[in-house]
């Protein structure tokens, strides 16, 4: 997370809810993001396949930041399932990497399972329990004297997203 006035940036894209968001900024929603339990095959092959949250509990996570749970979708409502970090770090592609290599579970965007490093090392896995989506954020310091370089990449990025249809991986066969 940078700050961007001390640091001189002119603007970020956050993953997060509206509340996580610095009051200072404005924030412009560009669009939801999915997320689905991801797991490598070799995870998959030492420790099965998890079929309901209550699973979890068996299961290494490897996870961003200070998060300790995950908030599933079910069909009676929420889930929070509290969940056993083997490994912490600052982004999502630090994430992806150590998923990939067989560490443990992590909520991966949906995006990543079909870029070509992890598309045949990542498998969704209860995807009959959706995670709860967060918000991308186009945030920035001030609405006045927004220079033009801001203004057009803003409006391009928010355009060109919105026309990109969020991709939803397929699962990985394996066999046990």
């Amino acid at each position: 997370m940078v700050d961007l006035v001390e640091e001189g940036y002119d603007l970020a894209l956050r993953l997060t809810s509206s509340d996580a968001l610095s009051p200072s900024l404005i924030a412009r929603p560009v669009r939801p993001i999915s997320y689905f339990l991801a797991a490598s095959t070799d995870y998959i092959k030492r420790n099965g396949v998890p079929k309901s949250p209550d699973d979890l509990a068996r299961h290494d996570f490897v996870a961003v930041g200070n998060v300790t749970s995950l908030e599933f979708i079910g069909p009676n409502g929420n889930i929070d399932v509290p969940i056993r970090v083997a490994l912490r770090y600052r982004s999502a592609l630090g994430v992806a990497n150590a998923v990939a290599s067989g560490i443990g579970l992590a909520p991966l965007p949906a995006i990543l399972f079909e870029d070509p490093m992890f598309k045949t090392r990542l498998s969704p896995v209860l995807m009959e329990y959706p995670l709860r989506k967060c918000m991308l954020y186009l945030v920035y310091v001030s609405r006045k004297y927004l220079p033009l370089k801001i203004v057009t990449f803003r409006d391009f990025l928010i355009e060109r997203i919105s026309q990109t249809p969020e991709p939803r991986p397929l699962a990985l066969v394996v066999h046990q």
